[in-house]
């Protein structure tokens, strides 16, 4: 049975960026010819957190994906990192909250390490 995935990136934060590294990744990755899995796609979503974060929820209601994997770059790191944690948002009636609270952190449950073992310029956050 195959898993679906849902894939996001975001759009250009600079007027002379011509692409987002997130959102080149996927479109790779929508190249390959073994892709295995069933993936679907939400790209260049917009630099505001509230307007992105209700589109995501909205992708998540309708293809009710096994996975998400959220793509992005930060501009002030040098090297890709991978994110082990992820804050929860919650949904209050129609209004997106988001909550910084400990409690509502995700952990993932793969192995970071093995995942990037043979990679260069990786790091793990």
């Amino acid at each position: 049975m195959q898993k679906k995935i849902l894939l996001t990136s975001f759009d250009t934060w600079l007027s002379d960026q011509q692409s987002n590294s997130s959102d080149d990744l996927l479109l790779e990755l929508a190249k390959m010819a073994c892709v295995c899995d069933d993936l679907i796609f939400l790209r260049r979503l917009p630099l505001d957190v509230d307007l992105t974060g209700s589109r995501v929820i909205v992708k998540i209601n309708e293809v009710k994906p096994d996975y998400v994997i959220c793509c992005g770059m930060v501009a002030s790191r040098i090297n890709l990192s991978v994110e082990v944690r992820a804050s929860i948002m919650s949904i209050q009636t129609t209004d997106l909250t988001f909550i910084d609270c400990e409690e509502n952190i995700l952990q993932t449950t793969v192995d970071v390490k093995q995942l990037v073992a043979e990679t260069a310029a990786v790091e793990i956050r």
